[in-house]
């Protein structure tokens, strides 16, 4: 006896956001490995050699500096909390996991505006981390400004997901693929 096995179709629209979110994934591991490296170098006692290029490349000074905690927890440990709640978010949407079927309120539409959302958080605390950086540390961290660029291509790549579904929503009116 012969097992078929039949495998729903997806639309463009579910074809292109499941694209992206594959890459989102990928960038949110690369952004975990990060913050726990970072994490890392927070508790470490000794100066990292890895990332001392010179005088304006230090991540010592800005890892361990006051600004680096916030309410006396590393700021890599929000980061690590943000881009690990990402990370799984994505790979739930991508499985079709029915989140909603334990919160009600988190249909794959909402859970991708509140990734958005945790997103612009990070966009715009990272802009202050950015400044402090510049302007009163007077000095970077290779690995925090490669965390500052990944949350920039993130929130880049969720108003991808967003507006493909919009396009979706507008030359379909009666399908609802993301309800």
């Amino acid at each position: 006896m012969a097992t078929i096995t039949v495998k729903m179709a997806m639309t463009p629209v579910q074809q292109k956001v499941r694209k992206i979110l594959k890459w989102f994934i990928r960038l949110n591991f690369l952004a975990i490995l990060i913050t726990l490296y970072l994490t890392y170098m927070h508790y470490k006692p000794e100066a990292s050699e890895i990332c001392m290029l010179g005088e304006t490349w230090n991540c010592d000074i800005v890892n361990k500096s006051p600004y680096a905690e916030l309410f006396g927890v590393p700021v890599a440990i929000f980061g690590l909390i943000a881009y690990s709640f990402l990370f799984l978010a994505a790979i739930g949407l991508i499985r079709d996991i029915k989140f909603y079927k334990y919160l009600k309120f988190l249909r794959p539409i909402r859970l991708m505006w509140l990734m958005f959302a945790v997103i612009a958080v990070g966009v715009l605390f990272s802009g202050y981390l950015t400044y402090i950086e510049l302007f009163v540390l007077e000095a970077l961290c290779l690995f925090c400004v490669a965390q500052q660029v990944i949350i920039i291509i993130d929130i880049f790549m969720m108003l991808s997901v967003l507006s493909t579904i919009d396009q979706g929503k507008k030359d379909n009116p009666n399908v609802c693929e993301f309800c």
